[in-house]
């Protein structure tokens, strides 16, 4: 059976991966993945949040993400708190392309790309989210 190397997934998948707890181990199926896609992700949301801190260093190969985050309107602290512990936690992953999209710069948003940052990352796109 061939290696999954991409995973595209929407981003209300993301809280089920850590539901009960985060795993001691990451799947081994997730050991080759060099793409990862993540749709319609609230940064408002912990749950979410946490499962793709989680789904990112658990891709040990991982080279680009793509992340489109949904408009956030409001600062939910406890998520800064969760990424701002996550940001000196992780730093191993060889990232060579992180595009993230609908991003308006709040202190979430910020707090989750030093996270990204934080991944030997060589070059970024943010494409940010004009508010009417």
């Amino acid at each position: 059976m061939p290696a999954l190397q991409a995973l595209d997934l929407c981003g209300s998948v993301l809280e089920y991966l850590t539901m009960g707890g985060v795993p001691q181990s990451s799947p081994t199926a997730l050991t080759n993945i060099k793409s990862l896609n993540i749709s319609s992700m609230s940064l408002r949301n912990i749950e979410e949040v946490s499962g793709a801190v989680y789904l990112i260093t658990s891709c040990p190969k991982l080279q680009e993400l793509t992340i489109e985050c949904d408009p956030v309107d409001h600062i939910v602290e406890p998520v800064v708190q969760f990424l701002r512990a996550q940001s000196i936690s992780y730093g191993a992953l060889k990232l060579q392309r992180v595009h993230v999209s609908m991003y308006i710069g709040i202190e979430m948003e910020m707090e989750f790309m030093k996270f990204v940052g934080n991944l030997s990352l060589v070059g970024r796109c943010v494409h940010p989210y004009l508010m009417n």
